[in-house]
């Protein structure tokens, strides 16, 4: 058998795992998906794909259904959270289309892999597996195996980590260290879109206070909006659905203006539950393997959402990942490359996250001087700012 013609094997099912096979499979290489979970399926809520994610989907031959799933919001705003005041007003899908052909988009996260399994599905190069865990990899004459949890044996060219933040892959396999809690918890709803909600259907919102802040936009037509409160409180529980009562949400907000307060009120008005989500990050490494292993996402450099480049940074990963193996047969040269490649990119995304983390939940003088200069600077000006990130292209496939 030629390298190109054993499989490539994927841990994890979700956005980056799956991204990743279509890619493969658009250079040629097949893949088998193994995701830990009965049924494949994103946890969470919503999720934004600027135009540098826009662009790989795109090449995948996914542009037309993604236009179809996604919302394409018009503006971004930027509020205080005590006192209500606006702040800013981006025209965010003008910008991006003019400037990088691709609009700003806002997905239920669900809808999206769906999106990705169904192209999966039909492809001859991916195979996809549900309650199928790796626990364990080993040497190969292919290059390596991987043992699932049932006693099954599988080998393959290569193996690609994108089992999230707390990658088992990472530690058992590569014996990296896991990422570094935070003590910041994300506080996620879905809420169905009622006439008190109807100003917040057009537009993604980002309210600032002290050591919290809250994001909205719409999702699945306008029909629902997204809701994500960023608070600071210590929680760092390992779920991605951990109860959540919203009485230890309140508080964080209790010196917030009305509108903000009503927004955190809808769940609960519209019969809706939160997640609560407990936010860890790690900046990328260079790692050294015996192994042919390559590391994407979460699993590799897993960001603060305070930049929304989460899932764009791993659907970034894929279209990479693709090119590096189209350019060179050897598997260990073209990760190699793949570390090479992406490491100062994403790390600067790791750094940049964290800063306007404190941005965010800035008090007192320094955010006051945060909301006048917010308030002074020309939108274009606060936008261009993204260029680097926005303008991104994924390389062609060799």
């Amino acid at each position: 058998m030629t390298p190109d013609t054993i499989p490539i094997l994927i841990a994890g099912g979700g956005i980056a795992g799956v991204t990743a096979a279509l890619a493969l499979a658009q250079a040629g290489r097949a893949s088998i998906i193994f995701e830990r979970a009965p049924r494949y399926g994103e946890v969470g809520a919503g999720l934004q794909i600027s135009p540098n994610a826009a662009a790989v989907l795109a090449n995948l031959g996914l542009g037309e259904d993604l236009d179809a799933a996604a919302d394409q919001p018009a503006t971004i705003q930027m509020f205080s959270g005590i006192s209500g005041k606006r702040l800013a007003k981006l025209p965010i899908k003008d910008y991006c289309l003019e400037k990088f052909d691709q609009p700003y988009r806002v997905v239920h996260r669900a809808d999206l892999l769906n999106l990705l399994l169904a192209k999966a599905a039909i492809s001859p190069l991916i195979e996809l597996r549900t309650s199928a865990a790796i626990c364990d990899v080993s040497d190969h004459a292919d290059g390596l195996a991987v043992n699932i949890e049932e006693g099954q044996f599988f080998s393959g060219s290569g193996l690609i980590a994108a089992d999230g933040v707390w990658s088992a892959t990472r530690s058992k396999a590569l014996n990296l260290v896991s990422a570094t809690a935070t003590g910041r918890t994300a506080w996620r709803a879905l809420v169905p879109v009622t006439a008190p909600l109807e100003p917040y259907r057009h537009h993604v919102g980002l309210w600032m206070g002290p050591k919290a802040h809250l994001v909205h936009y719409p999702v699945r037509n306008g029909s629902m909006i997204n809701l994500v409160a960023l608070i600071e409180d210590g929680f760092e529980q390992r779920t991605w659905d951990g109860e959540a009562d919203a009485k230890d949400l309140y508080p964080s907000f209790q010196t917030w203006c009305p509108q903000a307060r009503e927004l955190l009120r809808a769940p609960a008005e519209s019969g809706g539950d939160w997640m609560r989500w407990p936010l860890y990050q790690r900046k990328p490494e260079r790692y050294a393997t015996t192994l042919p292993i390559a590391l994407v996402g979460d699993a590799w450099h897993a960001t603060l959402p305070f930049m929304a480049q989460g899932a764009a940074m791993a659907i970034e990963d894929a279209a990479c990942l693709a090119h590096n193996l189209g350019k060179t047969p050897d598997i260990r040269t073209a990760f190699g490359d793949f570390q090479t490649d992406r490491l100062s990119r994403t790390g600067r995304l790791v750094d940049l996250a964290a800063r306007n983390g404190k941005l965010y939940h800035m008090r007192g003088p320094m955010a006051a001087a945060r909301d006048l200069t917010l308030s002074a600077l020309p939108a274009n000006r606060l936008l261009s700012q993204l260029d680097w990130i926005y303008g991104w292209k994924p390389p062609a496939l060799t």
